[in-house]
């Protein structure tokens, strides 16, 4: 009794966190239809019961004067139907599964005779919208978890919607944190990225400075994901891209878990071309990256009160050799005769000397003070070690680089269902982060010449 109490003042403290979002977008379906008798006049007063068979939760209403009735606000899952009237038998509509925005019409024809005797109707199959012009798709919890995702991106899976490119490549590995560092950003029916919303159970879930994605849940924490690309309902019409639709999972009856874990290493993967051209040949960079987690559900009260509660931590490890362009040693005295040995020469002039020519390049003066320092210290600005890949200064240096990072995520969702007529939901997504790299020194010195600037990045 005492933990019931806990959850259900978690579940009131979840709700009243998101009092200020309970106008947002909905998540739910409805179940719609008419019932009529063999003559195919209407009955009214019928009981009309959506039952979902992984909760047990009843959702019932009765017809209208017009034979009419309407189940709407219901969370997704799998339902059977039940239809019954005095006189008439009871139909049962199989189950079948209830997607996010959909509306489900069952016409049922009732058969006169008594109500201790069940008629299932013919089995329910692949229900057709046909008065919803939204264009898009959905993808399943079965299909999300069957996905190849490169770094459970969860986002990559709207790329397999009509209409909808990846503008910017793909990578051989993905951004642990937060999809504004994803590759896969859909451009959707010729949109940019920027113009796509996403939502998670109905909140909004993109970040303010791009309008790209703020928070990129688990695959393994998914119910249900739509895709809505053209003609969206009014409270999702407010963007030019695509809609993103998620909705977390919820818990049933049955306690279920799973665990899983992935791991990927670049004694896994080929060199890459530019590591091929770079003269001497670079390795393969270390790298690895480990993400691993699991999700658990359940009842707290039978028919009652529900959690679902999820965790993926990520682990990035990656070193090796990097490289950047430094300062020739030449061209640390002012000496840049380099730029007139190229297919196209380059001439620098002295703009303080009536722009007269450099004689072949050479007593070039460098006036930048923190240029000076760092020429006068290779330790902290170090000198070229490799052959410049543009013959002048390019990748002309190699060193050691590392970097690390950790991402740990979680969501909780509570679902309490009081009364027939009432449901309470809540959840809580979080995610913490820490990296650690090696920083680069940017370095920018100033010839004083025609307008010619050079711009030096390097690291130690």
């Amino acid at each position: 009794m005492k933990l019931l109490r806990y959850f259900q003042s978690v579940t009131l403290l979840l709700t009243l966190m998101a009092v200020s979002a309970a106008v947002g977008q909905t998540v739910t379906g409805t179940i719609t239809g008419e019932v009529t008798d063999p003559s195919g006049a209407v009955v009214s007063g019928a009981q009309v019961v959506a039952h979902n068979t992984s909760t047990g939760v009843d959702s019932p209403t009765t017809t209208n004067a017009d034979g009419f009735y309407r189940i709407q606000s219901l969370p997704i899952g799998r339902y059977e139907v039940t239809v019954q009237a005095p006189g008439f038998d009871k139909e049962t509509i199989p189950a079948f599964s209830l997607e996010v925005l959909q509306t489900a019409n069952f016409n049922v024809k009732l058969k006169v005779g008594t109500a201790s005797t069940t008629l299932n109707v013919s089995a329910a199959s692949p229900i057709l919208d046909t008065s919803n012009a939204t264009l898009g798709a959905t993808l399943t919890a079965n299909t999300i978890k069957n996905f190849p995702l490169n770094g459970l991106d969860f986002s990559a899976l709207t790329l397999y919607t009509p209409g909808a490119i990846d503008t910017a490549g793909t990578s051989g590995t993905t951004s642990i944190e937060r999809s504004t560092y994803f590759t896969d950003t859909p451009n959707m029916n010729g949109n940019r990225a920027q113009a796509n919303n996403y939502t998670l159970d109905g909140i909004d879930m993109n970040e303010t400075f791009n309008n790209l994605i703020s928070y990129s849940p688990a695959p393994q924490s998914l119910q249900e994901m739509k895709v809505m690309t053209a003609n969206a309902p009014a409270d999702y019409g407010n963007v030019n891209g695509g809609d993103v639709i998620s909705v977390l999972k919820s818990g049933t009856n049955q306690f279920h878990g799973t665990a899983y874990g992935y791991l990927q290493d670049y004694r896994f993967n080929a060199n890459s071309w530019t590591n091929n051209q770079a003269r001497p040949i670079l390795p393969i960079n270390p790298f690895s990256q480990a993400q691993f987690g699991g999700a658990f559900g359940g009842p707290i009260k039978r028919n009652r009160l529900f959690f679902f509660v999820d965790y993926l931590g990520s682990r990035y490890h990656t070193g090796g050799t990097g490289s950047a362009s430094v300062f020739s040693s030449a061209m640390r005295s002012g000496d840049f005769s380099t730029l007139l040995s190229q297919a196209k020469p380059i001439q620098l002039y002295d703009s303080e000397n009536g722009f007269a020519p450099y004689a072949g390049d050479k007593g070039i003066p460098v006036v930048n003070s923190v240029a000076k320092f760092f020429f006068a210290n290779p330790n902290f600005y170090p000198l070229p070690n490799a052959v410049p890949t543009d013959g002048i200064v390019n990748n002309n240096f190699q060193g050691p680089t590392r970097s690390y990072k950790a991402n740990n995520q979680g969501d909780t969702k509570i679902e309490y269902d009081p009364r027939a007529s009432d449901k309470i939901t809540g959840f809580y997504s979080g995610v913490a982060t820490l990296e650690r790299r090696l920083t680069h020194i940017d370095l920018t010195v100033y010839a004083r010449s025609n307008g010619f600037l050079w711009e030096l990045k390097g690291g130690i």
